[in-house]
């Protein structure tokens, strides 16, 4: 097997190594490219605290929306100042 691979221009040492490793093939020594993964980094957040997400109906957005708009506030802030009204009235 040996003097087969010889024949196909492989050096003794590098048949050996064939041998005992049929995965490597015999392409200048190089064996088979590997692809590198570039994994994509999650962005960074642009708040200090967590988010927090809840579900609502499409009333209570509607809701939401109207308040904040005639205060001039973002829908986050509307909500904020909600929790916080709440939290308030139970006096925690």
């Amino acid at each position: 097997m040996v003097a087969a691979l010889g024949l196909l221009g492989c050096s003794r040492i590098r048949a050996v190594h064939l041998l005992y490793n049929p995965n490597s093939l015999p392409y200048g020594g190089q064996g088979v490219a590997v692809k590198k993964v570039v994994r994509k980094r999650r962005p960074r957040g642009t708040g200090k605290y967590p988010l927090i997400a809840i579900r609502l109906s499409p009333q209570l957005i509607s809701q939401l929306d109207r308040y904040a708009k005639e205060r001039k506030i973002s829908r986050s802030e509307a909500v904020r100042e909600f929790v916080s009204r709440g939290l308030a009235d139970l006096k925690l």
